[in-house]
């Protein structure tokens, strides 16, 4: 593959510049369910049901929320990034994998900004994105509906014929 045709370079966050064993995910599906069976007065059982449910139904946990519920998204997402980021170690391999990369770098991830900036630091990638695209950013749609994808595409004058995501 020629990549010199390429300017423009979208990643996901979650799982893609990181790896799922970091146990992030684990920590942020547990906040989740806590969050759910406050929010909603349920059982964490229920609650768990809920947070599946929703995740299958509205593409993430948050959007189902939202529709059935009018939870606050922004609430939602303060309380399941208080993570203990100490986990996700510096990944110089990634660095400089990314830094090789010809064109703008841009992270597309339906977390929050804060969270995105977070595991940036940790990886010690920072600097090397030129724009984060985030839930909010998103309007709440998470991926893969094609609005957040034109919106992204509108935003940062994107050529999706030289754009590897």
């Amino acid at each position: 593959m020629n990549f010199n045709k390429y300017n423009t370079w979208v990643f996901d966050l979650d799982n893609t510049l990181y790896s799922a064993e970091t146990g992030i995910f684990d920590q942020v599906d547990i906040l989740m369910g806590k969050f759910i069976s406050k929010n909603l007065n349920l059982e964490i059982f229920e609650a768990k049901k809920i947070q599946k449910q929703f995740f299958k139904e509205f593409g993430t946990t948050l959007k189902g929320l939202m529709d059935e519920y009018n939870v606050d998204p922004e609430h939602f997402l303060d309380e399941v990034h208080n993570l203990d980021y100490s986990i996700v170690n510096p990944d110089p391999l990634l660095k400089d994998m990314l830094l090789k990369l010809d064109g703008r770098k841009i992270i597309y991830t339906n977390a929050n900004r804060n969270h995105a900036n977070e595991i940036i630091k940790r990886l010690k990638i920072e600097n090397i994105f030129d724009n984060i695209f985030d839930i909010k950013d998103a309007n709440y749609i998470p991926k893969p509906d094609i609005k957040p994808y034109q919106k992204l595409v509108n935003l940062y004058e994107i050529n999706p014929q030289k754009t590897i995501m």
